[in-house]
């Protein structure tokens, strides 16, 4: 049996990761990955704000909610156990909607990946098109 890793590269179902992402980031555990972008490259008050107990509750509510089933999969017709809560309007876009739960959704993390590519790219189209 085979998986897709986090970068797309087909790896047996027993491997974590492919070795291109092995070496990129020197064999690190996930968890350590995670920690160096919150302390690196997310923005002070998101990564409070994702550290809260408020956000915490919310998001075992929203998980609850979505019986933890990913909506994007799950309109497609397959059941895939979500891992991740995410904003709909992201939080850069409307901070006040940072915990009303109309404004999330629980998703896989291909489909948050994809998800919040297409709004970095969008992102860079109004940023080329605006004068």
């Amino acid at each position: 049996m085979y998986k897709l890793c986090g970068c797309g590269t087909l790896i047996h179902m027993r491997e974590k990761r492919c070795e291109k992402c092995l070496v990129k980031d020197g064999g690190k555990e996930r968890r350590s990955y995670h920690r160096t972008y919150d302390e690196h490259r997310r923005n002070k008050t998101s990564r409070k704000f994702y550290q809260s107990s408020e956000w915490r509750a919310v998001r075992v509510t929203v998980l609850t909610r979505d019986n933890y089933l990913c909506v994007e999969c799950l309109r497609r017709g397959v059941p895939i156990v979500a891992r991740v809560v995410d904003h709909i309007i992201p939080l850069v876009d409307d901070w006040s909607l940072r915990l009303t739960l109309s404004n999330l959704q629980s998703l896989c993390q291909p489909c948050h990946t994809r998800k919040t590519n297409r709004e970095r790219a969008s992102m860079v189209r109004r940023c080329l098109v605006m004068p």
